[in-house]
């Protein structure tokens, strides 16, 4: 039985005893490693739980079901904060601090092999994240790695938009990388620059989304899963 949206969208300790209770043949563990050598053994059923893209690749007909590992395109401290977030629903530990580029990296990472429930909870860690700096390589490699539909460049936008000082920005000194931005994000930003302005003249404020709500980032099928995930938001983090 193939897991439902509804509940790929959330890390469920539920669904984690569950399925740590029932899988215990042999051929229930999958390794995963990184390209730097670092590898460790995770059950396929929770990885097929949360991502379509490993559901198919562990129990489908392809020939990637019959592997015995996976290599996923992240460094170390990145596969440690995923499988730490497979099996405790948290991205950090005691030990486990990611930094704002390894979260970035991540949902980089959850975009390619379609983990909604990592997506969601890292744009929740961003916007509750205090101080949070988006390096311009950063934003060139969300812009290179999503479309313009995704959460993540929304939130890349709103950020240079509120938080971006160019008197701060890389130290102060010019980076050729500015030259790399496409038209079309800087329009976008231009936009909320004539936003801002407008406003200020009319006396009126107006907050950043990338400060405020999570659920702004998160990926709503409709109203009701808003309402529903706002809650369990507010509730669990």
């Amino acid at each position: 039985m193939q897991p439902s949206d509804s509940s790929r969208g959330h890390w469920d300790p539920a669904l984690l005893s569950s399925i740590l209770s029932s899988s215990t043949a042999p051929d229930a563990m999958v390794e995963v490693r990184t390209p730097c050598g670092f590898k460790l053994l995770v059950h396929k059923s929770l990885l097929a739980q949360y991502s379509r893209y490993y559901s198919v690749a562990v129990s489908g007909e392809f020939l990637e079901a019959k592997n015995t590992s996976f290599e996923i395109e992240i460094n170390q401290q990145q596969a440690e904060v995923f499988i730490c977030w497979l099996y405790s629903g948290r991205l950090s530990d005691n030990l486990l601090r990611p930094d704002t580029k390894d979260l970035l990296d991540l949902y980089v990472f959850a975009d390619k092999t379609d983990i909604s429930a990592l997506r969601r909870q890292i744009m929740t860690a961003l916007v509750n994240r205090r101080g949070v700096h988006m390096s311009l390589r950063s934003i060139i490699m969300i812009i290179n790695s999503l479309p313009v539909s995704s959460p993540l460049y929304r939130f890349a936008v709103e950020w240079y938009v509120h938080h971006w000082m160019p008197t701060v920005a890389e130290n102060g000194k010019y980076d050729p990388a500015y030259e790399e931005l496409p038209k079309e994000f800087l329009f976008t930003v231009m936009c909320g620059f004539s936003e801002i302005r407008d406003n200020h003249q009319r006396m009126k404020r107006i907050l950043c989304k990338c400060c405020t709500n999570p659920c702004f980032y998160h990926e709503h099928e409709n109203h009701d899963e808003w309402v529903a995930c706002e809650s369990y938001t507010l509730q669990n983090f």
